[in-house]
């Protein structure tokens, strides 16, 4: 989902139908060749046809990384390393855990971190080094 909308919310707010939604994020991830959105996202920065400071990170603030365990910050960066190429699936059995437990654990770690996506948190990550080595 775009910004954490529904592809219902998204077709509502543009008015346009919600298949019109999907064809067109389709299309992104085809002609960027990436599996996913967030593939495509990142793919997009890399290229640059996508500006970072276009993606909303959420109410991102990062001192609160500090307020993480070093467990939660392990798997946190374990996200978002590689800029975010790299699937749950293989971050899990890395970190001694299930996928599944990967995915809840992510989910409290983001909602400390006022995010809601691994999306988000990838922007968030991306704008807080871009700014910290400028």
């Amino acid at each position: 989902s775009a910004n954490g909308l529904s592809e219902s919310q998204i077709s509502l707010g543009l008015g346009i139908a919600v298949q019109t939604v999907k064809d067109h994020r389709l299309e992104a991830k085809r002609k960027l060749g990436a599996p996913s959105l967030s593939d495509a996202m990142v793919t997009g920065i890399k290229t640059g046809d996508i500006s970072v400071e276009s993606i909303e990170p959420g109410n991102y603030d990062p001192s609160r990384l500090d307020s993480l365990s070093d467990r939660q910050r392990e798997i946190y960066l374990a996200i978002v390393e590689n800029n975010g190429f790299v699937p749950y699936k293989e971050i899990a059995p890395r970190l001694g855990i299930a996928e599944q437990t990967l995915r809840n654990l992510c989910g409290k770690i983001f909602r400390n971190l006022g995010i809601h996506s691994r999306r988000q948190a990838l922007a968030a990550h991306i704008k807080t080094n871009s700014a910290s080595s400028a």
